[in-house]
């Protein structure tokens, strides 16, 4: 790209004409940068870019511990309260169903032996009873 800016430049102010000194030019001005400025501007570059990584890995502490430690943090919370609390509510309903089981084995067992059964083919007829609706259900949905 410089090199067609060079001729461009060339061309207007000689009409193009190509000279030896415009070559040796070239070349001097080509050796003082790679001497003086070459350097420095490689220095400069390269701190450039260790700064940008340096910023990058700021920008991404910052939200970590801004943005997603805190997010973290709640969600573990959260977490843990409700699992306390379900289990504190399943030890209660254990605590208050057990009498009502006591109580109702004893209760069965007082009972005839008539009813017994019929209390035993209680979860067969609500196995039928399920079936039953299920085969309702897909047929409704067929339809």
């Amino acid at each position: 790209m410089e090199t067609v800016i060079l001729f461009y430049v060339l061309f207007l102010a000689n009409n193009g004409e190509l000279r030896f000194y415009v070559f040796i030019a070239c070349l001097l001005g080509f050796s003082i940068y790679q001497a003086i400025f070459a350097p420095f501007y490689k220095k400069v570059l390269e701190y450039i870019i260790h700064l940008s990584k340096k910023l990058y890995q700021f920008c991404t502490k910052v939200i970590h511990v801004l943005m997603i430690t805190p997010i973290k943090w709640l969600v573990m919370t959260i977490s843990a309260i409700v699992k306390f609390a379900l289990l504190l509510i399943l030890n209660i309903l254990k605590i208050l169903i057990l009498p009502v089981l006591w109580i109702s084995k004893f209760i069965y067992l007082l009972l005839p032996e008539k009813i017994q059964q019929i209390i035993n083919k209680l979860p067969q007829m609500y196995s039928i009873i399920k079936n039953t609706c299920i085969k309702w259900m897909k047929y409704i949905k067929r339809r």
